[in-house]
């Protein structure tokens, strides 16, 4: 764990116990781990569980269906895959692939530099392992998206020090410039080369950490919108679930700080449209679900609210397969972090 400036609350506590049990992780192995990140909204320090590359492989080669993977590839602005990448400036974008057992193909993901990597505020510039080391850190990032693709009952919801570098990072209060018509920080929230806001240490990699925002990702820097079909999907998705789109506002807000379908990334709507379905298998009625993500919504920990939601959801949806025999839903986000009664 980082330093930090006050004590891990009992509910954190239960949290990242229950998560450790869940995973089978050893964190003395350092296969999961509490990174404790400043966040100048709350003018303190939030706690995150995350694990590294070596655990999202460790549960994925438990299931007996991981085969491997294959070399990591990076390109640059011309879009050529590239085996290796000399020189001093950083690959535009790495893809990996996942071998599973059965699946005719490799399953592969690509992560793109601009969407991981950290920048100062004032030069533009990366900062972090991303200067030192942006190859590898790119290459975890893709693999470990390969790896939720191909494994998603068993990853789902567990993310690499790697991706929450910049998943995490405050988005700074802007205000519009007048003349220019664009987002600018406002005055005093400026974060700089040479200083800014406060930051702590990366327990993971003893780097310095981004302070966090309270939804999974920068709305800035999410990346491209998903395309209409997928949003489409998602639709379709609600409606055979019964789940109105006020309730999947407030899912896509509480996981994404984005409440605007038309907003979110191919990804995100993903993860939404499973969450979704595993509300259609477990019967939750619509005013039901928006009274639990209300109560997540008062919660001052974020993180430990969508495991609690994700948790709910999941143990309902997994009662009422288990009572007909049907396959177990979508381990969308699921975390084991259930309150008394199962609810938020």
């Amino acid at each position: 764990m980082s330093p930090r400036d006050r004590e891990a609350s009992a509910e954190e506590r239960e949290l990242f116990c229950r998560q450790i049990e869940r995973t089978g992780l050893d964190p003395f192995a350092r296969q999961i781990y509490v990174v404790y990140r400043y966040s100048r909204r709350r003018r303190r320090e939030e706690m995150s569980i995350e694990t590294s590359i070596d655990g999202l492989r460790l549960i994925a080669e438990r299931t007996g269906a991981y085969e491997g993977q294959t070399r990591p590839y990076w390109c640059g602005e011309d879009g050529a895959w590239r085996e290796s990448w000399p020189g001093s400036e950083p690959p535009v974008a790495a893809t990996v692939g996942v071998h599973k057992c059965g699946a005719r193909e490799a399953t592969w993901a690509t992560a793109h530099f601009v969407e991981y990597a950290e920048f100062w505020n004032d030069s533009g510039k990366p900062k972090g392992f991303y200067v030192s080391m942006p190859r590898n850190q790119l290459s975890k990032c893709a693999e470990a998206l390969a790896l939720r693709k191909a494994f998603p009952a068993e990853l789902s919801g567990l993310y690499t020090t790697e991706e929450m570098a910049r998943a995490d990072a405050d988005v700074a209060p802007q205000s519009v410039d007048r003349a220019s018509g664009e987002l600018t920080p406002s005055p005093g929230t400026e974060e700089s080369e040479g200083g800014g806001a406060p930051e702590r240490i990366d327990a993971a990699e003893g780097e310095v950490a981004t302070p966090p925002s309270e939804g999974m990702r920068a709305i800035a820097t999410a990346g491209p919108a998903a395309p209409a079909q997928h949003r489409q999907a998602l639709r379709d998705r609600m409606a055979a679930a019964g789940v109105s789109r006020e309730a999947v506002a407030k899912l896509a807000s509480l996981y994404f700080s984005q409440s605007r379908a038309d907003r979110l990334t191919e990804e995100q709507v993903g993860e939404l449209a499973e969450l979704v379905e595993a509300i259609g298998a477990g019967q939750i009625a619509d005013a039901t679900l928006k009274a639990q993500l209300a109560k997540a919504e008062g919660r001052p920990d974020r993180v430990a609210a969508r495991a609690l939601i994700a948790s709910w959801i999941l143990g309902r949806a997994n009662e009422r397969t288990a009572s007909t025999g049907a396959p177990k839903a979508p381990a969308a986000h699921e975390e084991r972090a259930e309150t008394t009664g199962g609810e938020a």
